[in-house]
This record gives structure tokens, C-alpha cells and sequence, in this order.
């Protein structure tokens, strides 16, 4: 089974039995959301429980156009959404803020994943940074720097370090964070204790 997204904010379901399901729009408080520029990656839970939509632009009906993180449930059993609404995480307006819920900002989320504990990181192309929301959905810098002048290539502890343009995060089975550092043509990675 494998979900598809495409730029006008539809999902598509692909199995190999089914092939590809009708769309799913995704909406909230029964509003159908069209926009004709969105962006938006997907990312679970280690459990399959939950479904991120880290999306790049933002959806008007909640953020104004603002990016943000938003989340829904999802049957890792059937393979269906457990609603076809999408609640917001985290995100209110452009800019490089921490924050729970809306107090936070993101300057165009790309890519999150999820670690063993749960804690949801994205990787923010704009800001050039790493952001971590936690259980608690507090947006905090995790990587990389705390506005989106403060870019470059620098080793060194997480926020020390500097990034150009991250397209994409992931977990090695280890607890190893990999991040796409796309301007400066590297996989760089962030080994925690």
C-alpha cells in the first residue's frame, strides 16, 4: 500500500490489488480545500497511527496560507484515514518561531519524520533548520539556526550547525537523523545519545 500526494492537496491510496483509489480531498469543518500552488509531504508514526501532512504553503482555511503541520489518524489495519480532516499542529504565519500550536512559525516546512519516541522533526528549507514538535506539540529549534538569514556550511553541535535549503529527514534504524542538505549537495547526519 502507498500513499500519493500530489500539488492540488488530493491524496491517492495505491495498492496492488486496487490500484489507485479515488482521491481523498483533504478538509476541514466540511470545507473542501482548493488551492492552485500547494505543497505538502506525508510522514507516520512508528505505530502507523497517525498520519503528519507537513505542508510547505499553508492551507487558508486554517493558517492563512501559512505553513504549518497538521495531522490525522489513520488505520494501519484497513489502510484508511480515520477522518478526512486535518488538525493543525503547528504553524500560523510565515517566519522562524517556536511556539505550541499556533504561536509557532515555519518559512516552508519541507519533509518530517518521526522518531522512536515519537516526536515529530521537520526539516524547514527556508530557515535552514530542523525543527522538533514534541508530545506536547511545542514547535522548538532543534538544528541548524533560529531565523532564515542563517545559512551556510558549518559542522558541529545540532544548533551550530548550518544548513542551505534541507529538502528531507529520516531515521536510520540505529536512531541516526539523516538530512538532505540539498544547496550544499550533502547527506549530512545528527547522531543522538
Amino acid at each position: 500500500m502507498l500513499w500519493v500526494s500530489r500539488r492540488d492537496a488530493r491524496l491517492y491510496k495505491w495498492t496492488p490489488q486496487d490500484g489507485l483509489s479515488d482521491e481523498i480531498h483533504i478538509y476541514r469543518s466540511g470545507q473542501s480545500y482548493r488551492a492552485e500552488d500547494t505543497w505538502g509531504n506525508f510522514c507516520f508514526t512508528e505505530d502507523g497511527k497517525t498520519l503528519y501532512l507537513i505542508h510547505k504553503w499553508g492551507f487558508g482555511w486554517v493558517t492563512g496560507n501559512a505553513p504549518g503541520v497538521f495531522k490525522t489518524g489513520y488505520d494501519p489495519v484497513s489502510h484508511n484515514l480515520a477522518s478526512r480532516a486535518f488538525d493543525l499542529v503547528a504553524g500560523s504565519d510565515w517566519g522562524c518561531k517556536e511556539g505550541t500550536g499556533s504561536e509557532a512559525q515555519f518559512s516552508a516546512p519541507s519533509q518530517g519524520a518521526v522518531d522512536s519516541e515519537g516526536n515529530l522533526y521537520v526539516v524547514v528549507e527556508n530557515s535552514n533548520n530542523v525543527r522538533k514538535i514534541d508530545l506536547t506539540g511545542y514547535a522548538s529549534f532543534y538544528a541548524g539556526g533560529s531565523d532564515d538569514s542563517m545559512r551556510g556550511y558549518v559542522d558541529g553541535e545540532p544548533l551550530k550547525a548550518r544548513f542551505n535549503f534541507l529538502s528531507g529527514i529520516t531515521f536510520g534504524d540505529e536512531g541516526t537523523m539523516y538530512i538532505a542538505d540539498k544547496n550544499n549537495h550533502r547527506i549530512r547526519a545528527i547522531w543522538r545519545e
